[in-house]
């Protein structure tokens, strides 16, 4: 399931401001599956691929300070080990470490430039410092290096709603929508939502932020998007 960053952004599509909460989509990288990291870091020494799995379980518990101490025992070994550094990194984006964070996953794409984890989530982390020129490039090689992958098309498409360019926005989101899982992200479609509104484009504003209640029926925001959805229908009319 994504984590869920504790700051909102503010979105402003025309002609009111909006605010919506972003997700972070801290998945492990496909790279990461065990035949795969058996392939991949062959050379890597058994203690440190131990480390490496118990920083994991360290993580999933939210011990974190212990699972960046386990990361870091592995990386004494085997410096070159970009799995360790992507998590550490993980760990200090979701801490708000963005500098410290930013750093591990330049680490981690310096040793493992194909590195799809570390693309995304130093994308990530320089959206949420609002260095948008920096982000995009990273979130488009991830996109690159992983064609079925959501998360990096929906983290563009936040990036260019906060560049205001709402009509490369929309070609994100709907991008992003249309791969497999894109139409369960809750936050998609209430984004997608906005951006059709914007545009005067009732019927798809309608059935996004319909999909997005259907998808969130307890979220803060349902009254004020029930309400949204209420004046729509009455402009069709």
């Amino acid at each position: 399931d994504p984590e869920v960053q504790t700051s909102t952004i503010r979105v402003m599509p025309i002609p009111k401001t909006v605010t919506v909460p972003v997700y972070l989509q801290l998945k492990r990288s496909v790279a990461l599956r065990n035949e795969v990291i058996n392939a991949k870091y062959a050379n890597v020494p058994k203690s440190a691929m131990d480390h490496y799995g118990k920083g994991l379980e360290l993580s999933k518990a939210e011990k974190n300070e212990e699972a960046i101490a386990e990361f870091r025992i592995a990386l004494g070994s085997h410096p070159a080990f970009a799995p360790c550094h992507s998590e550490i990194g993980k760990i200090q984006l979701k801490a708000g470490r963005l500098d410290e964070a930013v750093n591990s996953f330049r680490v981690a794409i310096k040793v493992d430039p194909e590195n799809f984890d570390a693309h995304l989530n130093l994308g990530i982390a320089l959206l949420n410092a609002k260095k948008f020129d920096e982000a995009e490039p990273e979130l488009v090689t991830a996109a690159y290096l992983d064609r079925s992958a959501v998360t990096p098309h929906y983290y563009l498409g936040i990036l260019f709603v906060m560049k205001d360019d709402l009509d490369i926005a929309r070609k994100a989101f709907e991008t992003a929508k249309d791969l497999k899982g894109g139409k369960s992200l809750p936050s998609l479609h209430k984004y997608l939502g906005r951006i059709y509104m914007a545009k005067n484009m009732k019927k798809e504003a309608i059935d996004e932020l319909e999909t997005y209640i259907k998808l969130m029926p307890k979220a803060q925001d349902v009254e004020r998007i029930r309400k949204d959805i209420s004046d729509l229908k009455s402009k069709q009319n």
